[in-house]
């Protein structure tokens, strides 16, 4: 198990492997174990590498935490740091305050919003560059922005996903004015309809939801949907005549929704004519589907 954690172990960990916490003690004593957080250790050694450090910080905030803002840029290779504390976005409420680390607890965070770096949890490139936005000087985030383009990272379509559901996040004026608010548009939607359905939810008061994005349906198999709210499982695809109006396109579009229903979606359509004369219609169903629960 520490193998495969870079070092490092938790206490709850441990006692499921029928380590009782006498034993923990003993170790502990006797420099088996080498107590990195409360609850955490390093197995047989006290020195640890900064991605171990990660993964201790990780492990000591519980379910849900990831590496996140200048930690994550760090990890993810996006700017160098040298600072003593780690830091790590819990869900909710959890996480306690302890010494070396330094907990956020974001009002929106999904699970789109992380991913694994080398098995360690953190935050995503997109959301990362938000978040280290309201912490870092603009010149500093520019050349994490830099970075992440030169390394063929920089995912605009996940920051304007980022943007569209965290409500005016710090620091977001340096970001847009490095990245570019005409780039940022670019990659909102790829369809006038898509344009017009975002307006309609916009408009509507609604939920926003994320444009052009891929669920996983199959370990290793991804489709790409129109509109996505995560926290819901509720996919909307907006069918324009020129690509679903044909018997090949029809097949296809149901193939796919059988997919994204195995895997736990709803899947709903429009037409153009659905968003262009019947808006009404339309803003009410997204109004159920949205305040219903997954």
């Amino acid at each position: 198990m520490a193998t495969n954690q870079l070092g490092v172990v938790e206490r709850g960990q441990l006692k499921a492997l029928g380590i009782g916490d006498g034993a923990i003690a003993r170790w502990a004593a006797t420099g088996r174990l080498h107590r990195v957080h409360a609850g955490v250790y390093a197995v047989g050694h006290r020195s640890l590498t900064p991605k171990a450090r990660y993964f201790a910080a990780v492990l000591a905030c519980g379910d849900g935490a990831v590496v996140s803002h200048a930690s994550a840029a760090a990890l993810l290779g996006l700017r160098t740091t040298r600072a003593a504390v780690v830091d790590v976005s819990v869900p909710d409420r959890s996480g306690r305050r302890q010494p070396g680390l330094r907990i956020h607890r974001p009002s929106v965070f999904d699970a789109v919003d992380s991913s694994l770096v080398e098995g360690i949890p953190c935050t995503t490139v997109a959301r990362t560059l938000v978040d280290l936005a309201g912490v870092v000087p603009p010149p500093a985030l520019e050349r994490a922005v830099e970075a992440a383009y030169r390394t063929g990272v920089l995912d605009i379509a996940g920051i304007v996903g980022v943007l569209e559901r965290v409500s005016r996040p710090r620091g977001v004026r340096a970001l847009r004015r490095i990245v570019g608010d005409e780039l940022l548009g670019t990659v909102m939607t790829r369809s006038r309809m898509e344009r017009m359905f975002r307006a309609l939810c916009l408009d509507a008061g609604l939920p926003m939801p994320i444009s052009n994005t891929h669920v996983e349906v199959l370990p290793g198999t991804w489709l790409e949907v129109d509109f996505l709210w995560p926290a819901l499982a509720l996919v909307v695809e907006t069918d324009g005549w020129d690509t679903h109006g044909n018997p090949i396109a029809a097949r296809r579009d149901r193939r796919r929704d059988r997919q994204l229903r195995d895997a736990g979606y709803r899947v709903e359509r429009f037409m153009w004519d659905d968003v262009t004369t019947d808006a009404p219609s339309v803003v009410a169903a997204l109004r159920r589907w949205t305040t219903s629960r997954p």
